[in-house]
């Protein structure tokens, strides 16, 4: 079961990708229908996205604060039409209250024309005294 604050990421990371669906300046948009094709999927550089070069992204409210930390020696591969996609993670660790709540797997990939695609997540949701649910 989802928690309110989870509820809030999973709407921040939704947001994020809407806006990553921009393809980058200069980059061929992609108008057939055709598969999005994937050289390089995990040098994701989108301006309004740029996790390849993220570090660690912090997002405070009153109430929460999540750490975001992309994790390139992490690996994942997804099948995206006839293509394998090996996936960029990105570690989202959720604190309600100073607390650990959530961690979380983000997988993204970055196509040819320089769309970024949200490929899922691997959650992990914690009790309020710091242990797995």
């Amino acid at each position: 079961m989802k928690t309110q604050t989870s509820w809030r990421r999973a709407a921040l990371v939704a947001s994020v990708v809407a806006l990553a669906g921009i393809p980058s300046a200069g980059a061929a948009v992609n108008t057939s229908r055709e598969p999005p094709r994937f050289s390089r999927p995990r040098e994701i550089t989108n301006p309004y996205l740029p996790l390849a070069s993220l570090k660690q992204d912090i997002l405070e409210s009153q109430t929460g604060r999540i750490e975001r930390t992309a994790k390139p020696e992490l690996r994942n591969t997804f099948k995206v039409g006839e293509q394998t996609v090996e996936a960029l993670v990105v570690e989202d660790r959720e604190f309600e209250k100073g607390k650990l709540a959530e961690v979380a797997l983000d997988y993204f990939a970055r196509a040819d024309d320089g769309t970024v695609y949200y490929l899922g997540e691997d959650v992990d949701e914690y009790n309020r005294s710091g242990k797995p649910q």
